[in-house]
């Protein structure tokens, strides 16, 4: 199951399908990636963003959006920030690189993780280690059947 590699087609607009590759990177790394993220995000100097409302959620039904997730866990930037630090590789599902050119140097990181009883899909990426930027694009119930490649 390592290294496995796949092909999504995603559908940006009407003219344009763009091709996302999702690959499943070893435990080892995904580990030392949470190892990183913690130490980061345990900086007091950490710039932390989290995408609440993002282009790619208007097609989604609103259940599956990060606001409404976030509402329903009734979340703070700062409650999202701490399940981030309580990760786990167990709850990694995936890597997809990174289609924005100006930070495509490393791919977002998924994982699938129970937060009162909502299995929620995280994406989220180091943007830049000696910047202390932690980027989290996605936190939202998942939308689709998944199988944890660490469990």
């Amino acid at each position: 199951m390592m290294n496995k590699y796949y092909f999504i087609l995603d559908r940006v607009s009407n003219d344009t399908i763009i091709e996302l590759m999702g690959f499943i990177e070893k435990e080892y790394k995904v580990k030392l990636l949470i190892r990183s993220l913690i130490d980061i995000l345990n900086d007091h100097e950490c710039f932390f963003i989290l995408k609440k409302d993002r282009v790619s959620e208007k097609k989604k039904l609103k259940k599956f959006t990060n606001r409404q997730t976030l509402s329903e866990l009734n979340f703070t930037t700062e409650d999202v920030i701490n399940e981030l630090i309580s990760l786990k590789s167990n709850e990694y599902l995936e890597s997809v690189n990174d289609t924005n050119k100006n930070f495509n140097d490393e791919p977002f990181r998924v994982f699938i993780k129970k937060i009162k009883k909502i299995d929620v899909y995280i994406k989220i990426k180091i943007r830049s280690i000696e910047n202390k930027i932690i980027v989290c694009v996605s936190f939202h119930r998942t939308q689709f059947d998944f199988e944890l490649p660490y469990k």
